[in-house]
């Protein structure tokens, strides 16, 4: 960061003006506005291929940034191409990728990923063994909506 910093002529007075010291992480962490305003200009004036060699040249930690739906379109490492994902169906959701056991064992057949629980799936069962209420005390609770069941998830009635 300071090494690009000199490149890319970020003045020392900024440090000074904010009481900051940029080589401490956290203080450059407090001081990110005002960095990200420098540094900016210097960015939009260059294509990405450019800022990389000049970020790589001086040894920057950086990465090209993507939205989730960039990743999962864009990069083999998250798709079909890296056995770790598979195709799977979750209902309410539909067909999408599922990380399954990054672990392989010798002579072990990988059992296929299966989807997370839904919402609410296991609400009865916590409240009857671990909270040891009976059934009529959970029908109570489903009756004033304070517990509900995988039938009445709020993300899908556009609650959350």
């Amino acid at each position: 960061m300071v090494s690009i910093a000199r490149t890319i002529s970020v003045p020392q007075h900024l440090q000074q003006r904010l009481g900051l010291d940029f080589a401490d992480a956290a203080q450059r962490f407090e001081g990110r506005n005002a960095i990200a305003e420098l540094l900016e200009p210097w960015f939009a004036a260059r294509t990405q291929s450019e800022a990389g060699q000049a970020l790589e040249t001086h040894k920057v930690c950086w990465g090209r940034y993507s939205t989730v739906g960039e990743l999962l379109a864009n990069d083999p490492r998250v798709s079909l191409a890296n056995p770790v994902f598979e195709r799977m169906t979750t209902p309410r959701i539909g067909e999408h990728l599922g990380a399954g056991a990054t672990v392989r064992v010798a002579h072990m057949e990988r059992e296929p990923t299966t989807p997370a629980a839904l919402l609410g799936s296991h609400t009865d069962e916590v409240l009857h063994e671990v909270l040891g209420l009976d059934g009529t005390a959970v029908g109570k609770l489903r009756d004033a909506g304070v517990v509900a069941g995988p039938e009445c998830d709020p993300s899908q009635e556009g609650r959350i």
